[in-house]
């Protein structure tokens, strides 16, 4: 499919991706990216008129309007211009409120699992010398029930598609909580480039 300048209407953004040797992932609605390579790695939201391929070092992103400059089609209208430089705008600013509610969560269950490890290992000491320890059994219990919740949110977190880590947080905590069991339910999922992510319980 070849692009053909043009001076009014913009191109919609699936068409300008695949101008730009994009492909459509065979899952889900994500792309191949053209620029690296991985498969699954590009991002689209229609609505907001942008993309991104969330590969690590891959700068292959930007909006309708950027990747038509780049694709060597006619100029917009200053009103498209200003149009697409709003969106891209928002974008930006919701990515950006998302990586620090993701960043701050991280954190937060980092230090939990540090926590969750360290009473697992002294309730466990202290088992070897007695095993009638009620109160060791009983925080042995407590890190075993919570150490998978807290691997597979940080699994979410880490390992899920951006779409799909922005919806999590932004939900209530019961439906983030039936995530989280039904991640713990199935062992692991799938991340956007087809992996099966699973749970590590040792």
């Amino acid at each position: 499919m070849t692009a053909r300048p043009n001076t009014g209407q913009l191109p919609d953004l699936e068409s300008l991706l695949q101008n730009a040797g994009a492909k459509p992932a065979r899952f889900g609605r994500r792309w191949d990216c053209p620029n690296c390579g991985k498969p699954g790695h590009v991002s689209v939201d229609l609505g907001k008129g942008v993309y991104r391929c969330w590969h690590a070092g891959c700068d292959f992103h930007g909006s309708a309007f950027t990747l038509a400059r780049s694709l060597g089609l006619a100029s917009l209208t200053r009103e498209q211009k200003q149009t697409y430089a709003q969106r891209l705008q928002r974008a930006r600013k919701a990515a950006a409120h998302s990586y620090a509610l993701r960043k701050a969560r991280r954190w937060e269950l980092y230090q939990q699992h540090r926590s969750l490890m360290s009473i697992r290992a002294g309730a466990s000491k202290r088992l070897r010398g007695t095993l009638e320890d009620e109160t060791c059994w009983s925080a042995l219990g407590f890190a075993y029930r919570q150490l998978p919740q807290v691997r597979a949110e940080l699994a979410i977190l880490e390992d899920s598609s951006f779409a799909d880590r922005r919806r999590f947080l932004r939900e209530s905590q019961g439906a983030r909580q039936a995530v989280i069991d039904r991640v713990i339910s199935t062992g692991g999922f799938t991340d956007p480039s087809g992996r099966f992510v699973e749970l590590v319980y040792g």
